[in-house]
């Protein structure tokens, strides 16, 4: 899944085994964009990628992964 927000999208994907990160609950604000219901004990990977788009070229100004894990 992405979501787009305050020009940056964002893209996550679920890994299985809680491993390391940043522990939350059940939610998470990244770079402006909130995430919430996440499902408890598990690991989270987001990777931030922030593009500047005009009519001929998207240009990349930033990119950054996050890693999570939420309560279980």
């Amino acid at each position: 899944p992405a979501k787009t927000t305050h020009g940056a999208t964002v893209r996550y994907k679920i890994q299985p085994i809680p491993d390391k990160g940043q522990e939350v609950v059940d939610s998470v604000s990244i770079q402006g964009a909130n995430w919430s219901g996440l499902d408890p004990g598990t690991s989270y990977t987001f990777s931030v990628t922030s593009m500047v788009t005009n009519n001929f070229s998207n240009k990349t100004i930033d990119s950054a992964s996050y890693e999570i894990w939420t309560k279980a």
